[in-house]
């Protein structure tokens, strides 16, 4: 109860999934929707706008729940996990890159959930803006970055399409992975939430639009901590200092897959949800560094001056790097006995920061302040990684995140064989002659011991954590069924990345929005 609004639906989180199902439950004017948000509005901080302000988002804790996981025995330490504190959650502080998955990657939730990539296609198209697509006028603006790349930016990617077509990927002008475009090995330029050289977060897209109803309300610097069941139903929303909320209809978690998972451990239900937690699955990733004869991104940045300059070139156009997204191409490419179905996910970044791996690893990203040199990195990560890692909280009810990198044997051969087909990559002709020298980790890293001991080393979350409140047919391996209600408590739902049922092979926010999309429009 806000006031005199007395609300029939309470969405726990103003992210990715909440700003999406609070657009959807409220076009009718038919119910009343609160959004509660422990963060706030960053319609006024430019960097949540300006897409290389990642780099300083990364570790702002105005607008980032800035994690840190417990210590992972695959690493031998801890990992920062940012995650978005803010409206739009973390499509406000994340990469940029949208893309779809692999129709093999959503038809396999078929048998546990009862939908496919048939059922959840539709939803892509519904919310996707792409200008130059004829019929994909939805909210949420996609663009293809490549017109706005000046002349050197172009020879590098260019090289990086020679060297990956050399070794059998396709060139692709997308990656809209779907039954009229099979997936394959192929590369091409990352679309991004762009429009205009300003970044379109869910925030952008879904919740303001929505907040201007007279059905909507939205209160920022909640929170929610527990539940409060009565009789098999949530009842309530608390924030564990005395104060809750309530919903006449159902109480809606979008908190993402930390916050839900410890919302419901919190409530003491982990005894009748078992799976509650479990099943974490992330992406993790690793660059290949190189230091580069022609000029890169790190040239446009790495000085005061340059930054000024490229500063003022974005007020003036909205171009420049500081108008474009970190990865601005890569691909996906079969290795090792994987079969036909890409297993790993390549990157290219038009910058190096090795000057800040140390800075990145306790939390700061320093894209703004890349390497004095000309480099660039090529990246990779694993698409379907078998390692499980679980969600718990301590004894103040907050997040304990252990990922268990590297806990299933396959992952590591995975990525050895990654890293071997990035080297390849680079001694291609097309990019051999485009570089000086690798910097990191270096040609002295040679034998599978030493690839598996930088990996473990260096490699990180590409920031994909799904699945700790997975759908299933009940709740003997699942915490919802396939509309997010949770098994065993009534006028309760989870919408959000945790109830994927299992890992995508592509980064997981167009999923994640596309499948909030659709459980919306069916509630409604």
């Amino acid at each position: 109860m806000i006031g005199s609004f007395d609300a029939d639906y309470v969405i726990v989180g103003a992210g990715s999934s909440g700003s999406v199902v609070a657009e959807v439950l409220s076009r009718s004017g038919q119910y009343k929707v609160l959004v509660i948000e422990a963060g706030y509005s960053a319609q006024f901080n430019p960097w949540t706008r300006i897409p290389l302000g990642f780099g300083k988002t990364y570790a702002d804790q105005s607008v980032n729940w800035c994690f840190e996981t417990e210590l992972d025995p695959g690493l031998s330490r801890s990992d920062f996990w940012p995650r978005g504190r803010v409206w739009g959650g973390s499509s406000t502080i994340n990469g940029l890159v949208w893309i779809r998955p692999f129709p093999d990657d959503i038809d396999a939730w078929r048998e546990s959930c009862g939908f496919g990539w048939t059922e959840l296609r539709p939803h892509f198209d519904a919310i996707e803006n792409r200008q130059a697509v004829v019929g994909r006028d939805g909210p949420i603006a996609v663009e293809n970055p490549e017109p706005f790349f000046d002349q050197s930016d172009r020879r590098l990617h260019n090289a990086f399409f020679e060297a990956a077509t050399n070794l059998g990927l396709t060139r692709r002008n997308n990656f809209d992975h779907d039954l009229d475009d099979p997936v394959c090995a192929c590369v091409g330029y990352y679309h991004t939430n762009t429009r205009s050289g300003l970044r379109v977060g869910c925030a952008e897209a879904f919740l303001r639009p929505a907040n201007k109803r007279v059905n909507v309300k939205i209160l920022s610097g909640f929170n929610a901590h527990v539940l409060r069941l009565e009789a098999g139903e949530a009842r309530a929303v608390c924030d564990g200092q005395g104060n809750e909320i309530r919903a006449r209809k159902e109480i809606i978690l979008c908190a993402g897959s930390i916050g839900s998972p410890v919302i419901l451990l919190n409530s003491k239900l982990k005894a009748q949800l078992p799976h509650l937690g479990e099943n974490l699955t992330d992406h993790l990733g690793i660059n290949y560094s190189f230091q580069s004869k022609i000029p890169t991104t790190n040239d446009k940045l790495n000085s005061f001056p340059r930054r000024v300059l490229s500063g003022l070139q974005y007020a003036w156009s909205r171009r420049g790097p500081v108008g474009l997204g970190i990865n601005p191409a890569g691909g996906f490419v079969c290795t090792g006995s994987s079969g036909l179905q890409p297993n790993i996910q390549l990157y290219l970044q038009s910058l190096t920061t090795t000057n800040g791996f140390q800075k990145q690893q306790t939390g700061e990203r320093p894209l703004l302040e890349p390497d004095p040199f000309s480099g660039f990195s090529l990246g990779l990560s694993s698409c379907r990684p078998k390692s499980r890692g679980n969600i718990s909280v301590n004894a103040q009810g907050k997040p304990q995140i252990q990922p268990n990198s590297f806990s299933h044997p396959d992952d590591m051969s995975e990525f050895i064989d990654g890293v071997k087909f990035l080297r390849k990559l680079a001694a291609q002709p097309a990019l051999r002659s485009v570089i000086c020298s690798e910097i990191a980790p270096g040609p002295s890293v040679q034998s599978d011991d030493q690839l598996e001991a930088d990996i473990r080393a260096r490699c990180g979350t590409v920031y994909h954590p799904v699945g700790t409140c997975r759908m299933g047919l009940d709740q003997s391996d699942a915490v919802v069924d396939s509309q997010g209600r949770v098994f065993g408590v009534a006028k309760l739902r989870i919408i959000d990345a945790s109830i994927f049922r299992s890992q995508i092979s592509v980064n997981t926010n167009a999923t994640t929005i596309a499948l909030a999309h659709k459980i919306a429009a069916e509630i409604v």
